[in-house]
């Protein structure tokens, strides 16, 4: 009887570790093996996961997030009450791999850095990622792609449907 309880305890144990990890999909995050984003819950650890914003990241497959009716940028401001941009600047490597983030709706308005990539920092590279029927809106440096980009590489990306600000907005 103890044996077969220790395995069911050892077991509840394991499922609600990998329940709660957030590891992704699967990777390390490490050039060799990036973490990979599969599903729309894989995007919204993304989106709330500042510490791995210095990690590389692959895109597995097309994402569809119409589901989830208001996103936050990855890096996005997190003080709307102070001027300038709050918050942790995304330094990483997200790779696209061809694929394309579908159905995207971010409605802050009055957060300055509005995009799927709030603020882009030097070391940053977003590339080969298509973000299909975008609706984007914020107060100040708005984009499609990344609202405030700080020099970092962009490449062989694209952005469809609308974005919106008061003051300094792009495509991309």
């Amino acid at each position: 009887k103890a044996t077969g309880m220790l395995k069911i305890i050892w077991f509840l144990l394991g499922v609600s570790t990998a329940a709660f990890a957030g590891i992704y999909s699967g990777g390390n995050g490490i050039k060799a093996d990036p973490y990979q984003i599969t599903t729309p819950a894989d995007w919204i650890e993304f989106t709330d996961t500042p510490g791995d914003w210095s990690c590389y990241f692959i895109l597995t497959n097309d994402i569809d997030l119409e589901a989830l009716p208001s996103l936050k940028p990855v890096a996005g401001d997190t003080n709307p009450n102070q001027s300038g941009f709050q918050g942790t600047i995304f330094q990483g490597k997200f790779n696209g791999a061809g694929h394309r983030i579908i159905n995207v709706t971010i409605s802050q308005d009055s957060r300055v850095g509005v995009g799927l990539f709030g603020c882009t920092g030097p070391n940053s590279q977003i590339l080969n990622l298509g973000v299909i029927n975008a609706a984007i809106t914020g107060d100040e440096r708005v984009g499609g792609l990344a609202g405030i980009f700080s020099y970092g590489q962009i490449a062989n990306c694209y952005v469809t449907g609308s974005v919106q600000e008061n003051i300094k907005t792009g495509g991309l």
